[in-house]
C-alpha cells in the first residue's frame, strides 16, 4: 500500500505543479517553531515563580475582551 492509498500525504515533499507561494507557509512555520521553545521557557520560568511563592496566577475577568 502506497502513502496515497493510505490517506496520509508526503509531508515536506512539494510536486512540481504546486504554487511558488508555499514558501511563504514554510517561513512562517519555521518562524513558529523557532519562537515555541521561546515562549516554553517563558512559561516555565513563570510556573516556577509561582511555585515558590505559592501562589495561583491571576485570571482576567472576562478574559475574552
Amino acid at each position: 500500500m502506497t502513502a496515497g492509498e493510505s490517506g496520509e500525504e508526503e509531508s515536506g515533499v512539494r510536486g512540481e505543479d504546486e504554487e511558488p507561494g508555499g514558501s511563504r507557509a514554510e517561513e512562517k512555520r519555521a518562524s513558529v517553531e523557532a519562537r515555541r521553545p521561546e515562549a516554553i521557557l517563558k512559561y516555565e520560568d513563570m510556573a516556577a515563580k509561582h511555585r515558590s511563592k505559592g501562589t495561583t496566577p491571576a485570571t482576567k475577568f472576562l478574559g475574552c475582551f
